[in-house]
């Protein structure tokens, strides 16, 4: 009798357990999305909303990508690309789900060495590096991407083109390289402490408007403000998406300026 009343009691102990609320909130399913007989897919639900998505891209049984997902949205993603079974590339994303920044690891010590940050998407980038491992970044540009005529005479073809460069190369913290697309002595930023930190994802924040004085900026602030001078001079959005120089705005607005009106019919 005693045997049956434990017995019984086990039997409502499990079936409260497993009609509990925090068991009922994770839901995990494999699929098999390229229907080729192997599930390589592991989707997880919390609450009933997707929350993660693990892929096995080489199908050895180890997932090796992984997406986290808040509100249905893309947020972040981790990734093994080697399948060495370690994490060596981290993306963040922005409110559309679209990539805002990339992070590498690429001397497998665990810490990401490499930096990309979406300026303008693709057509404006922030790159940052870390070359000699210790946690500080000593070489940075910005590159657009653009027409670009190699050699006179040739045709131009599309590509990315430096429109600031900095560089630590003997780590002393200082920058001993400087060269900024228009800026004729860049010679005034040698010798001038290089920022350590690499940018951070702020994507969905507006910019906050510019100060009227009074304490330092921010790795975030100064960058901004070279990114706005960058999309100013430049003209980033003014043609179809490529950034034109300086002197080719000039010349347009003159040309249109001095072109001689004519009555519309």
């Amino acid at each position: 009798m005693r045997t049956f009343r434990a017995l019984r009691q086990a039997l409502l102990l499990a079936a409260v357990f497993l009609s509990a609320p925090a068991w009922a909130a994770q839901r995990v399913e494999l699929k098999d999305v390229d229907q080729d007989g192997f599930k390589e897919t592991r989707e997880t639900y919390e609450n009933g909303a997707l929350a993660t998505v693990e892929l096995d891209k080489n199908k050895d049984g180890k997932f090796d990508k992984k997406f986290y997902f808040e509100k249905g949205m893309k947020v972040r993603s981790e990734a093994d690309t080697d399948f060495n079974g370690v994490v060596e590339s981290w993306v963040t994303y922005d409110s559309a789900g679209k990539m805002a920044l990339l992070a590498k690891d690429s001397n497998a010590d665990g810490k990401p060495d490499k930096f990309q940050k979406m300026l303008k998407g693709p057509q404006l980038l922030l790159k940052e590096y870390d070359m000699n491992f210790d946690g500080r970044i000593d070489h940075r540009k910005i590159v657009e991407w653009t027409m670009i005529r190699y050699s006179p005479g040739t045709p131009k073809t599309p590509g990315y083109r430096n429109v600031m460069r900095e560089e630590d190369s003997d780590y002393d913290g200082k920058i001993d390289l400087y060269r900024e697309k228009g800026n004729k002595d860049p010679k005034k930023k040698i010798g001038e402490p290089m920022d350590p930190k690499h940018a951070e994802k702020d994507p969905d924040k507006p910019k906050p408007a510019a100060a009227g004085g009074g304490g330092g900026a921010s790795t975030k602030d100064r960058l901004d403000r070279l990114i706005d001078t960058m999309n100013e001079r430049y003209g980033l959005e003014d043609i179809e998406g490529y950034a034109v120089d300086a002197t080719d705005v000039e010349k347009a607005a003159a040309k249109k300026a001095k072109a001689p009106k004519t009555a519309k019919p």
